[in-house]
């Protein structure tokens, strides 16, 4: 993660496969296996 992503949060739009996501649980680092867009600003992951 860079300095600018730990100032402001992610956009859903920049979570792409192999991100590495902090703050869903607090002592855990989530990685994103795949992200499947449904639509505009939307996409599950």
């Amino acid at each position: 993660m860079t300095e600018y992503h730990k100032k402001r949060p992610m956009r859903i739009e920049e979570i792409t496969s192999g991100s590495s996501l902090t703050g869903l649980e607090l002592s855990a680092v989530a990685t994103v296996i795949a992200v499947i867009p449904i639509a505009d600003g939307v996409v599950r992951s």
